[in-house]
């Protein structure tokens, strides 16, 4: 309420900190300004977009409705399409008034607006909860540097709503801090913990760290093995037992592993534990002659059935890289989406199969999940994962002289980050192009395999202004023809 009446006027920025609480905030906005306003008149450009998101990401997905009213809501989970859209109607369009984000404010999304209004801000995805960690002066004062359009607003405001109930007082403190090196801080604090995994041994650090340990020792294992230990340790800025490094290289000194050194560094988010356990399993399975079900098929195959052998590899995932005892759904599950995700298919469709997978649910939490899922299962962790498989997997068939099956390895790891599998929209992602636009500019184009020259060419040559695709994908087009042309 205090958002909407004393920003009504002008633009405004509310902070919230979890995807569910923005939508939450925005559309209680939205009543509020329906009841004191009246109906909403929106411009033909908010219109537009309005029929944008209700025909690329879902018929009944309730921010249409609150962009026809000036309002939105922006997380980083959200389609490239969706936050490059918004983030130009807020910035350019007077209409466009109210914009809840999350903590990707902090985090390089430049948004400046007149008004800036923070409700006991805090860091992480547990806002408003007792676990919630308080928000630190200096993150707190680069977010207060939002408030005031340079160029646009003499003065900007920023607005601590219940100020006094505020866990802590981040006003009070430093607006500057150092940055430290996160592996010495690590090592300094999980010090014990690394030379037990480096000794086959349990972590006794929390699951939260237990991330950060892995990778702390995944990469003094590589500095151990090129004899740069005892000088990566000199240069920390923070104290570390002098019988560190003894106790480290002592440890390591046992540790043999067959998997190539340039493949454990490429692959620093795996112990070379995990990588061995696959690497094990790999080699059992050649010396059975079993070889062919290593290899993932290309998500546009229709023999072997692509479905069924995606779960096998992501099953491969949970028991090998994740060390599962036993197999879960989730390979199911996740099998399902990567595919539709690989196959370039469009949000719709996909947040349509996902509903009749979760009746229980509704449909805003249906698709705040599929965003969770495809951006951190899929495009980060399945991504990381797939490009380990596929480096052991290579290596393994060299080893077996069976390198001619090497270039029959299709590019998982592209595909998953992209959200696309055929020539042509693979391109015009890497043009700059967002995997919506790539998709609706997919089905118009009668070679599916260009590459990328053929890709700037048809763009050039084609009259996309007199097409009907959305104003926001013209608008891409047009950016990435500008950069081509330079």
């Amino acid at each position: 309420y205090l958002s909407y009446w004393f920003g009504q006027h002008s633009k405004n920025l509310i902070y919230s900190g979890s995807p569910a609480k923005c939508e939450d905030i925005a559309d209680k906005i939205r009543q509020w300004k329906e009841t004191i306003a009246g109906e909403a008149q929106p411009s033909n450009e908010l219109q537009e977009f309005a029929t944008l998101v209700r025909e690329h990401i879902h018929k009944d997905y309730q921010l249409a409705d609150m962009i026809e009213h000036g309002i939105a809501f922006h997380y980083g989970k959200m389609p490239t399409l969706l936050r490059k859209a918004i983030e130009y109607y807020f910035a350019n369009d007077d209409d466009m008034r109210f914009l809840v984000c999350t903590s990707t404010l902090l985090h390089g999304v430049n948004l400046p607006a007149r008004n800036l209004f923070i409700l006991k801000p805090s860091e992480g995805d547990r806002w408003l909860t007792r676990n919630a960690q308080p928000m630190r002066s200096p993150s707190f004062w680069n977010l207060a540097g939002r408030a005031g359009r340079l160029g646009k607003d003499f003065e900007g405001n920023v607005f601590l709503v219940n100020k006094s109930q505020w866990d802590s007082d981040p006003t009070e403190g430093d607006k500057e801090h150092t940055i430290r090196s996160s592996l010495y801080e690590t090592v300094r604090a999980h010090h014990d913990d690394i030379v037990r995994l480096a000794n086959s041994e349990e972590m006794q650090a929390d699951a939260h760290d237990q991330e950060r340990v892995e990778s702390a020792f995944v990469k003094l294992f590589c500095d151990f093995r090129r004899d740069r230990l005892d000088e990566v340790v000199a240069h920390s800025p923070v104290d570390i037992p002098e019988d560190f490094v003894a106790r480290f290289s002592d440890a390591c000194n046992t540790l043999t592993f067959t998997v190539p050194d340039e493949i454990i560094e490429d692959n620093v988010a795996l112990s070379p534990f995990r990588q061995q356990r696959m690497l094990d399993y790999m080699q059992t399975s050649i010396e059975r002659g079993d070889h062919a079900k290593l290899i993932p098929p290309h998500p546009q195959t229709a023999d072997p059935d692509p479905y069924q052998m995606y779960i096998r590899l992501l099953s491969r995932y949970e028991r090998y890289f994740d060390g599962r005892a036993r197999a879960s759904q989730m390979p199911r599950y996740l099998a399902a989406i990567a595919l539709a995700w690989m196959r370039g298919t469009p949000y719709p469709q996909i947040i349509q199969e996902s509903q009749r997978r979760n009746p229980n649910k509704g449909l805003p939490t249906v698709i705040r999940d599929l965003m969770e899922t495809i951006e951190n299962r899929l495009r980060f962790k399945a991504v990381q994962q797939t490009r380990c498989y596929i480096d052991l997997l290579r290596h393994a068939l060299e080893a077996n002289d069976l390198g001619n099956l090497v270039a029959s390895i299709p590019a998982i790891p592209l595909y998953l980050e992209l959200g696309a599998c055929s020539g042509t929209m693979v391109n015009l992602i890497g043009l700059g192009v967002s995997r919506t636009t790539a998709g609706l500019l997919n089905a118009k184009a009668a070679n599916r395999s260009m590459d990328r020259g053929q890709c700037v060419a048809w763009l050039l040559r084609e009259n996309w202004e007199a097409s009907d695709l959305p104003k926001v994908c013209i608008n891409e087009v047009r950016t990435v023809l500008a950069g081509s042309l330079k």
